[in-house]
């Protein structure tokens, strides 16, 4: 892909001393800022990889049971490294620390990479592992197996997204109380999420049933629908609901089974 066509106001792809291409910053930034944003590449099944170019092979990722994607720029020139500067989360590549213009961008690929094989790492970096074997390809299925044990359950939610409000990074307007469920762990190491259903007003906890799950197809980060009204919801106004934050991925919705 010609170079011109990934560049933005923040990166651009250039040759890597770490290998092949990579992706770098063109200005200075300040930790915690957003550099990019991933976009969706192509599924496919483990019977079409023998179809790809090697260039496509080599920029492959195993996102669940004999599903793979072939990863889309900016995302394919991002290189690894055992002490990164930049983490990727709901689809954003966001910096770890400052960093310089014209600096490379990195990740761990052990945190975010289902590697078919593991290979020798010559990062650099100080603390460098020396082998890099990626995620373990059946993390993706931790926070389902985690928010399979809620359903039909009553549920206590901290907001710390209210209905109404903005999101703290990017342009995104809450249409429902949105929080997690206190003293649980999910795949990205922070607590799960869920969306709550039957209030009218921004509140601070909010108690319910969990009526359903919003089981990401394309990611690991999936939610907890919580009901608190008595109304049965439909799958149709689920999706309604949840479409302000959820039309960025695939998903499916899952019921508890009678």
């Amino acid at each position: 892909m010609p170079r011109k066509m990934i560049k933005t106001q923040l990166v651009e792809v250039n040759k890597s001393k770490k290998h092949g291409q990579g992706l770098f910053v063109l200005k200075a930034v300040k930790k915690g800022d957003r550099l990019y944003r991933l976009k969706q590449g192509k599924i496919i099944s483990y019977s079409e990889v023998k179809d790809l170019s090697e260039s496509e092979k080599n920029h492959l990722d195993r996102v669940g049971e004999d599903k793979y994607e072939i990863i889309a720029p900016p995302g394919c020139y991002i290189n690894h490294s055992c002490e990164p500067n930049t983490v990727e989360k709901n689809h954003f590549g966001y910096a770890l620390r400052d960093i310089s213009a014209g600096e490379e961008i990195t990740i761990d690929y052990d945190r975010v990479a289902y590697l078919e094989k593991p290979f020798i790492c010559r990062c650099g970096s100080k603390n460098c592992r020396q082998h890099v074997s990626g995620k373990d390809h059946m993390t993706n299925q931790q926070t389902f197996n985690l928010a399979k044990k809620f359903l039909g359950k009553k549920v206590e939610v901290v907001i710390d997204r209210p209905l109404g409000s903005k999101h703290p990074d990017y342009d995104l307007i809450y249409q429902l109380n949105y929080g997690y469920v206190p003293g649980t762990r999910a795949a990205d190491e922070e607590e799960l999420d869920a969306y709550v259903l039957g209030l009218s007003s921004p509140v601070k906890k909010a108690q319910g049933k969990c009526i359903a799950i919003i089981h990401r197809l394309d990611d690991d980060d999936d939610k907890l629908v919580v009901n608190c009204a008595p109304d049965r919801v439909s799958d149709e106004e689920i999706s309604q609901a949840v479409d302000f934050q959820e039309s960025w991925f695939k998903y499916e919705i899952i019921r508890k089974k009678k």
